[in-house]
């Protein structure tokens, strides 16, 4: 386990050395940071499950101060109903403040959320080939499908499932999008201009 530990935070020195030179800041780590990434690849070795740490989310939200988010204009593109919205909010919530718990204690490193983030853009690209080669009969509806086959999918961190809810949410997280940054996925086929206002849905 100390070899595999060494291993890990040598490759992320490494990794964090070079982001760090590549975009011209100074090549120093953080005690704090060294730490935070210490603690969580240690516990991915040595502590309990991670779905048995979720909490559960305070489910009394209002959805009318979401409206206008990235993401679900996403879902707006696809006509999709009020109730699969609501469901969009509410995990995307929930996914967002479970990460937030697990960065402040420390329980997944930093590495480990990066490593989630391209499993599941990796799930989303082969969700999306899938559902744009159909020959449905509207953009709307190859939308929808490429959202289905996004969401059904099983998401893992430390080879563990996550709870639909988590994995649902990180998706929406992904295609969330606002004027400083663009969404990394999406529902629609022309997401990517619909959301740089260049195309009407």
């Amino acid at each position: 386990m100390k070899v595999g530990l060494f291993d890990q935070m040598n490759g992320w020195v490494r990794r964090k050395i070079r982001d760090l030179v590549e975009s011209g800041q100074q090549p120093r780590i953080t005690r704090l940071d060294f730490d935070k990434e210490l603690q969580g690849q240690f516990r991915k070795v040595t502590v309990a499950r991670l779905s048995a740490i979720i909490e559960p989310f305070d489910m009394d939200v209002d959805i009318s101060e979401y409206e206008s988010h990235g993401f679900v204009k996403q879902l707006d593109w696809i006509n999709v109903d009020e109730d699969l919205i609501r469901e969009a909010i509410l995990n995307f919530l929930h996914a967002q403040d479970t990460r937030m718990k697990w960065q402040d204690n420390h329980t997944v490193s930093e590495t480990t959320l990066l490593q989630y983030e391209n499993d599941l853009r990796k799930c989303w690209e082969t969700a999306s080939r899938r559902a744009y080669r159909q020959s449905f009969p509207s953009d709307d509806i190859k939308g929808q499908e490429c959202l289905d086959l996004t969401i059904e999918q099983n998401t893992y961190i430390h080879n563990e499932v996550m709870p639909k809810s988590i994995s649902s949410g990180n998706f929406h997280t992904m295609a969330h999008f606002s004027e400083e940054e663009e969404a990394l996925i999406g529902w629609h086929p022309s997401f990517k201009s619909l959301s740089k206002g260049t195309q009407k849905p």
